[in-house]
């Protein structure tokens, strides 16, 4: 049987309706991939552009010690010029981990105006030479160099933490306990935008601590440089007035009363916008200064504050005073209700309210002692005699030890305007090598950047590092090294084996 070819042909001609013929527009296919390369194009811009201006960090340490303060921000934000950092640095430090997170805090808030240069004196040989010829250093210190425009400032390891290293013995690694590297990276920065470098002059002469190799003050002097504050003794009955280089007079724990001519010059420094920090000793007779300190309203009180605790049989006199820190100064703010101790004698300040209206000063408690203290007037009655509150003579509480006295100027914090700025404080014995505690080195610390009108710094405090350990008992550390010696690779295996038979068949 032979098919017909003609068939297939005659029902290929057959009339009916016409197949659809599909033209290709060049024209509008190439239309339609600009406009989707422009869509892209414009889609990955915007996500860029977003992220860019968007763009967020976040701090998840434990102790937050990469976070920078608002007053940082605020200092980096104001720069006028670029601060570079020259980081000199062995990466084996304890410091250098966190000192490099840091900094890179610094430059995203800093910007532009930050620069950061890392020269490892072990592998860039060159460039450490070149660096210890500019800036005249050894090379086996650990430094950071701040320089802007033409001056420049060195920060060695010390001053951005303290190292713990005494298992040293026992062959191990030092370990960093407190990390004080925002306060030293501002503190630098503030000193090199400044005009110029602050002084504090500690008074001589009147039997108080002095200051030098031998110094009782050696602690505190040491903090204070890390301000960038130089301390420098000063004896007010050999200069005809207070020079006009000190910025700050700090008067600690006199043993005997100022000369007259001499209070005449301490009280000429104050009223031409002077900054004094007065640390009276309970235990000295100085009329000449209770009078100066009494005439702008503060009044220092002929007492003792301690309170009494019951022993049983005896009644207990404690005379170093526990202390809470008030929110209303900023030289405390960022202490507020912090509670410490204050070692030595201290005696009741009071205000004389009708002084500081008149006088245009602003007097501000700073440092109130806590619940129990009193003011006791008969401190000097012979040992044994009993001590109780006598209303009628003794001071009341709240008992306040130490205030803020600032005339003139506004009282808007917001504004710069020149003031005379006092501290007064009625323990001397607190800042005393042996005795100065962290909390109490803050509130000092805090006094001397708002004395120096570096208000900001106050709030910038060392960071404690908190190292975590876990501790498993044995039979845990048994279990967990045969779970991952020996249950996990056999689980592996297992698999392993059970996919290779399955293939087989």
């Amino acid at each position: 049987i032979m098919s017909n070819p003609s068939s297939n042909d005659s029902d290929a001609t057959k009339p009916g309706k016409p197949d659809r013929v599909f033209k290709i527009n060049q024209f509008q296919i190439g239309t339609n991939v600009v406009i989707q390369i422009v869509l892209v194009v414009f889609l990955v811009g915007l996500a860029n552009y977003t992220a860019f201006r968007l763009y967020q960090r976040w701090d998840f340490s434990r102790d937050e010690r990469f976070t920078l303060s608002e007053q940082t921000r605020n200092i980096l934000g104001g720069l006028q010029d670029k601060v570079r950092f020259i980081v000199f640095f062995s990466p084996g430090s304890p410091v250098y981990k966190n000192l490099d997170g840091l900094l890179k805090e610094y430059q995203y808030a800093g910007g532009r105006q930050i620069e950061i240069e890392y020269v490892d004196p072990f592998r860039n040989f060159n460039r450490a030479r070149d660096l210890q010829a500019e800036f005249r250093f050894e090379a086996n210190e650990n430094v950071v160099i701040a320089t802007y425009k033409d001056q420049s400032k060195f920060i060695n390891e010390m001053s951005l933490g303290e190292v713990d290293d005494s298992a040293a013995i026992l062959q191990q690694p030092p370990k960093l306990v407190e990390f004080s590297g925002e306060q030293a990276l501002t503190a630098a920065i503030i000193e090199l935008t400044e005009e110029r470098e602050t002084v504090m002059a500690v008074l001589q002469g009147q039997g108080q601590p002095t200051i030098g190799e031998d110094s009782t003050l050696s602690a505190l002097l040491r903090f204070v440089e890390r301000q960038y504050v130089r301390a420098v003794p000063l004896d007010l009955a050999t200069v005809d007035e207070v020079p006009e280089d000190v910025d700050v007079i700090l008067l600690a724990g006199a043993r005997y009363d100022l000369t007259t001519p001499a209070m005449e010059k301490l009280n000429a420094f104050w009223q031409q916008q002077g900054r004094l920090i007065v640390l009276l000793d309970p235990n000295a007779n100085t009329p000449n200064l209770d009078a100066f300190l009494s005439a702008y309203g503060i009044v220092p009180k002929n007492d003792r504050v301690l309170r009494t605790v019951n022993l049983g049989t005896v009644t207990g006199v404690v005379r170093e005073v526990s202390a809470e820190f008030l929110g209303e100064s900023p030289v405390t703010r960022s202490l507020a209700g912090v509670t410490s101790l204050f070692t030595g004698a201290s005696k009741s300040l009071t205000l004389d309210k009708e002084i500081p209206d008149a006088a245009n000063i602003r007097l501000t408690p700073v440092i109130q002692a806590s619940e129990g203290y009193w003011g006791e007037t008969n401190f000097t009655s012979p040992e044994g005699s009993p001590i109780i509150f006598e209303p009628k003579e003794d001071t009341h509480p709240p008992i306040t030890i130490a205030m803020t006295a600032e005339m003139g100027g506004l009282s808007d914090e917001r504004l710069q305007i020149d003031s005379s700025r006092m501290l007064v404080v009625s323990n001397a014995d607190f800042i005393l090598d042996g005795t100065l505690d962290q909390l109490n080195l803050d509130f000092l610390i805090n006094s001397l950047n708002w004395l120096t009108d570096r208000e900001q710094m106050l709030g910038i405090a060392p960071k404690e590092v908190n190292l975590l350990s876990l501790s498993l008992p044995q039979e845990q550390v048994a279990n967990i090294g045969l779970l991952t010696m020996a249950a996990m690779p056999a689980a592996a295996a297992a698999l392993g084996l059970l996919v290779f038979l399955r293939r087989r068949k």
